[in-house]
């Protein structure tokens, strides 16, 4: 069998997007690539025609954000022509849309829109409703001086900041920039419906009117205090539905003519780590109400990994009921909340779903695999091949080894074998910890992990208290962090070598992501027991996170239940650098200078700190690259990354025969 190397997920597709026709008779999808240079991907359409037949609309990489007119043709965003790709490359406001029939043709250049739009969404009298991004800081068009204010715009010798916070991972600098709701029209019309003193975060339509949410913009933007409102086309009138503040919401969908369905948190036991509850909304009154007899607790999820590239539907109104993607445990479920509120499980998905569609009785789902990538089905029939090129390669399938832990709850974890794996032979392994903590990993296929097996290690991780799936007493670790959560990963570690005895214990690594790279800051300032680690966008100090990242000033109370000012020697109790000079274990950090969700500071002071006490050490630190660098990152820097870590662990934990 051949092994799956660093560079294997650039031969793979990566399949999304799956819906169909409002007649039912096509199903459109994408599939994404790595471009040959490997410093990019693209994306084309492709749809299921009714006869069975895929065939493939776009080939210029650029079809993606797609969305189906009533006329049940295809519209999506791209810049083809080189005055529109020399006008974009001078930072003018504008959009360009194309137009392509389902049974294939070339695409039509449709319309031009003066705002840099975002996805479109169709209303019933053909027109449409867009999100853009306008920056307040953009120059006045009419002014005498434009070029000149252009220049300087686009090449600034400095910022001045106003706003936090003040940028956004995956977004650079957001100050200054909103989130505006605009009415749109094939003719070229663009009219705002918000203005840039406000901001939009969610947005749904039952035809004539749209529900959004959002809040109004002050020195801080801070995102969970947002409020309801109901916009009518007719009338071109904005109602407040809900103030903000007065409910955590997640989303909201028409129901009927007066009510919504909304999904919203009280925040009344486990604080802004409380999972929303499906309320019936009185879009006239503002009055809500439990839905059901008993309280519906959604639980949307998707399990972790790092070859997920497309969207889709993960909640849906069906006709009178609701359909969404739960995850219980490390499955997802597709189930339903009917008219009267009563819940039904329809489909148990064993390694997972991304996004379903439904369309006169016919469902296309995005389904994960323990043993490859994504593909598309039609009800049970597959319509992708993403996985084609891992024939012959060796795919280790994680085997389930749960464990109750000392308080008696069972906590899920797996292993994954070696490559020619021989029973009996001595083998060094590395601890996956993923990151949230509110996440969980499944048995699906991660490309990351296949690697590290086909490198000759075992593979082992879990998902310990603080992880989703398991609900909100599971998940609750708020202001616990480095305890309970700790005491699993440790429990499970001792598991898995009790039960393998092929594993060497003197030759064990540990790593994670986010809150992954917290937990392994975390444990080599509090055991020696792994001989390697690797650290990656981690959080190292509560105290800078909390002034420095774009999540820092919410997330950090969320979690821990105060504020630097409030407690700083709470935050620095749980802060790993206060334990940094505890550490022996060598260790790799990893971070992305535009991480703004996990700074690059939080890598450089562990760095830093292990340096000074002479523990082996180095620091990478990626070029323009985010916090999504594992997942979603220039393909060539992805390559690098686990080249990195690769030869990290090899030095520390390979004896010299196991390295070729």
């Amino acid at each position: 069998m051949n092994k799956i190397t660093a560079e294997k997920f650039c031969e793979m597709q990566f399949a999304g997007s799956p819906q169909f026709s409002p007649d039912g008779k096509y199903l459109a999808y994408t599939l994404k690539k790595v471009k040959a240079d490997k410093k990019g991907y693209e994306s084309d359409l492709y749809v299921l025609k009714e006869n069975g037949k895929t065939i493939r609309l776009t080939a210029g990489g650029d079809g993606n954000g797609f969305v189906w007119t009533k006329e049940n043709t295809l519209l999506f965003s791209a810049m083809r022509e080189k005055a529109d790709k020399d006008r974009a490359a001078k930072r003018e406001v504008f959009s360009v849309f194309y137009e392509i029939s389902p049974e294939g043709g070339e695409a039509v250049r449709a319309f031009e829109l003066p705002i840099w739009a975002g996805a479109l969404n169709m209303l019933d009298d053909g027109s449409f409703y867009t999100v853009a991004r306008v920056d307040t800081h953009y120059p006045d068009k009419d002014a005498e001086d434009f070029d000149k204010q252009l220049k300087e715009y686009t090449a600034p010798a400095y910022r001045a900041l106003e706003e936090t916070p003040f940028w956004f991972n995956g977004r650079g600098f957001t100050d200054g920039i909103r989130n505006v709701l605009y009415l749109c029209d094939r003719q070229g019309q663009a009219k705002p419906v918000t203005g840039t003193d406000f901001d939009v975060f969610f947005t749904t339509t039952d035809g004539t009117r749209i529900l959004f949410t959002g809040v109004p913009v002050t020195g801080k933007k801070l995102n969970r205090d947002s409020g309801l409102y109901l916009y009518d086309t007719a009338s071109g009138e904005t109602k407040t539905v809900l103030e903000p503040g007065a409910i955590r919401i997640s989303y909201a969908y028409f129901r009927n003519e007066k009510e919504a369905l909304l999904c919203a948190s009280r925040e009344d036991v486990y604080g802004k780590n409380q999972s929303g509850q499906l309320y019936v909304l009185d879009l006239e009154t503002g009055d809500i109400r439990d839905f059901g007899d008993t309280p519906i607790i959604p639980a949307m999820g998707h399990v972790n990994t790092d070859v997920r590239m497309g969207g889709g539907y993960s909640c849906k109104m069906i006709g009178e009921d609701f359909y969404f993607i739960r995850l219980d445990g490390y499955k997802n479920v597709l189930c339903h909340a009917d008219a009267c509120g009563c819940v039904h499980e329809d489909r148990v998905f064993p390694h997972g779903v991304d996004a379903f569609d439904e369309c006169g009785g016919k469902w296309a789902f995005n389904i994960l695999s323990a043993e490859g990538m994504n593909e598309i089905f039609v009800d049970d029939v597959q319509i992708t091949n993403t996985s084609d090129a891992l024939k012959d390669h060796y795919v280790a399938v994680p085997e389930y080894v749960p464990f109750v832990n000392a308080d008696g709850i069972e906590i899920d974890g797996w292993i994954m074998k070696p490559i020619d794996y021989v029973e009996g032979k001595k083998y060094p392994a590395l601890y996956e910890i993923h990151g949230g903590p509110r996440t969980a990993f499944g048995d699906n296929f991660f490309h990351e992990m296949q690697y590290f097996a086909s490198e000759g290690y075992f593979v082992f991780f879990c998902n310990p208290r603080g992880s989703d799936g398991k609900g909100d007493a599971f998940a609750d670790i708020w202001g616990r962090y480095g305890s309970i959560d700790y005491e699993d990963l440790m429990a499970f570690c001792d598991h898995v070598l009790a039960i393998t005895p092929d594993i060497d214990a003197q030759r064990l690594g540990v790593l994670g992501g986010s809150y992954g790279g917290y937990m392994t800051n975390w444990i080599i300032g509090h055991t020696d027991r792994f001989k390697a680690a690797c650290s990656q966008r981690s959080i190292a100090n509560w105290i800078s996170f909390e002034f420095t990242t774009d999540i820092g000033a919410t997330f950090t109370p969320a979690q821990h239940k105060t504020t630097t000012h409030e407690d700083v020697h709470a935050l620095w109790d749980v802060s790993p650098l206060k334990y940094a000079d505890k550490a022996v274990t060598p260790t790799l950090f990893i971070h992305s200078d535009h991480d703004f969700r996990c700074w690059m500071v939080e890598g450089i002071q562990m760095f830093t700190a292990l340096k000074m006490h002479d523990v082996p050490t180095r620091l990478c630190l990626f070029a323009d690259e985010t916090h999504e660098l594992s997942r979603s990152g220039r393909p060539d820097n992805r390559i690098s990354r686990l080249t990195e870590m690769k030869d990290w662990f090899a030095k520390y934990l390979k004896e010299e025969n196991e390295n070729g």
